[in-house]
C-alpha cells in the first residue's frame, strides 16, 4: 500500500512534471483521512460525496508533484445503480422492451475530487499509464481487452479503443501495443505509426536516437531498424561494416616479422638466388 504524505507547496510556481501514485484505500477510515488531508491542502471544501449509498472507492490516482491542483486527484470507484433509480424508458423507443441491468460497482471509473463523473464505471481494471508536461494517461481494461484514455484537465478523451492485447513505452514518445501476437507502434495522439507485424522481445522494439530495432514476426523475419514513420532505415549488420586489412603484401598476422636473412641462412648474396 502506497503511504500518502502531504506537503504544503507554494502554488505560484511552475509545478514539475506530472507523476502520478496511487492511493488504494482498504477502509472507510482511510477514505475519510484522506479527504481530511485534501481539504487542509487544497483549501477546497468537499461534501461527503463519496458515502453514497452502492459506492465504492477502490483508491485514488494523484499528481506527486503538484497534490494542491484539485484537478490533479481522480477516483476510481463502482457504483451500483439500484433498479428503483433508473429511469423508465420511453415506450416510443427501440430499447422499451428491453430489461433493465443495474450498473454494478466491479466495474471501474474514474470520478474527480467533487464527485463527477469522469470516465464511467464500465471496466474491469484502470491504471495509470504515462504522463508528459500536459497530459496523463490512463490504461483501461474489459473482457482481456485495453485501451487508453487521455486526462486534459477534468476531461477524458479516447486516444486507443479497447482491442488490444497491451500497451508498453517504447521510448522517444512513442507507445508499442501487442495485437495477436505481434508487435507495433502508435504516437501519443493514438496514431498508428506500423501496424502489429513485429516480433516480441525484450531485445527488440525501443527507440533510440530516432530508430528502433525490430524483426518481422515470422519464421523468415529479418532483423532491421525503422524511424518513426515506421520507414525501414537500414540493418543491424550495416553497423559493422567487414574490416578486411589493407596493409599489402607486408601483412603479417602471426606477431614480429621475421628477419628475412634467416631464410638465406644470413648470406644477403643467396637473396636472388632461385638455384
Amino acid at each position: 500500500m502506497l503511504s500518502v504524505v502531504f506537503s504544503n507547496n507554494d502554488s505560484s510556481k511552475n509545478p514539475s512534471k506530472m507523476k502520478y501514485a496511487y492511493k488504494q484505500f482498504h477502509s472507510d477510515m482511510e477514505i475519510e483521512a484522506f479527504f481530511d488531508e485534501i481539504n487542509n491542502n487544497i483549501y477546497l471544501s468537499v461534501d461527503k460525496w463519496y458515502q453514497e449509498d452502492g459506492l465504492r472507492l477502490y483508491g485514488c490516482f494523484y499528481d506527486e508533484e503538484d497534490i494542491t491542483n484539485y484537478g490533479h486527484y481522480l477516483f476510481c470507484f463502482g457504483q451500483t445503480i439500484y433498479p428503483d433509480v433508473l429511469q423508465p424508458l420511453s415506450n416510443n423507443t427501440v430499447f422499451a422492451k428491453l430489461k433493465h441491468y443495474a450498473s454494478s460497482s466491479r466495474y471501474k471509473g474514474l470520478k474527480d475530487v467533487r464527485g463527477q463523473v469522469v470516465l464511467g464505471n464500465r471496466y474491469d481494471e484502470i491504471t495509470h499509464f504515462y504522463t508528459t508536461d500536459t497530459y496523463a494517461y490512463f490504461v483501461v481494461e474489459r473482457g482481456n481487452k485495453k485501451g487508453i484514455y487521455r486526462l486534459d484537465n477534468d476531461k477524458m478523451s479516447i486516444i486507443a479503443p479497447v482491442r488490444y492485447d497491451d500497451f508498453f513505452d517504447a521510448g522517444e514518445y512513442t507507445w508499442g501495443y501487442l495485437l495477436d501476437g505481434s508487435v507495433g507502434f502508435m504516437s501519443l495522439e493514438g496514431r498508428l505509426v506500423t501496424q502489429a507485424k513485429y516480433r516480441q522481445s525484450h531485445d527488440f522494439n525501443h527507440f533510440v536516437d530516432g530508430k528502433a530495432h525490430v524483426c518481422g514476426n515470422n519464421p523468415n523475419g529479418v532483423d532491421h531498424y525503422v524511424n518513426h514513420y515506421g520507414d525501414c532505415i537500414g540493418h543491424p549488420q550495416d553497423d559493422f561494416p567487414n574490416e578486411e586489412h589493407t596493409l599489402g603484401t607486408g601483412y603479417y598476422p602471426y606477431g614480429d616479422l621475421p628477419d628475412t636473412s634467416d631464410a638465406y641462412e644470413g648470406d644477403d648474396s643467396n637473396r636472388w638466388n632461385t638455384d
